[in-house]
């Protein structure tokens, strides 16, 4: 309306009615218009949904990894030997008869 011509009548702006064929074109857009923001909005639910999952499994693992909570690894039997090693005699000790204090003798 901003683009047809108005005639000044009694100091006000009275612009021409529109043709029906231009107003049914008018809302033949609007509905195909609408149609299509309907459709990339429900596109958007599936996909807003799929993008909120991977970021979430990419976080959990990330986090897993950062946090390097992996088990130690076992110390390796190679040190070992099958041989058996000597022991020595544990000292012997003996009770102090004036302050009851364990004295080892070796």
């Amino acid at each position: 309306p901003y683009v047809l011509l108005y005639s000044p009548e009694n100091s006000k702006r009275i612009r021409a009615p529109l043709d029906p064929s231009v107003v049914n074109k008018l809302i033949e857009i609007a509905v195909e218009l609408h149609d299509k923001e309907a459709m990339l909005a429900e596109r958007w639910k599936v996909w807003g949904s799929v993008v909120a999952a991977l970021v979430s499994a990419g976080a959990a693992v990330s986090a897993a990894f950062l946090r390097n909570d992996m088990p130690p690894t076992p110390p390796s039997l190679a040190s070992y030997s099958a041989e058996p090693q000597p022991v020595s005699p544990a000292p012997s000790t003996t009770l102090c008869t004036c302050c009851s204090i364990a004295t080892s003798e070796e």
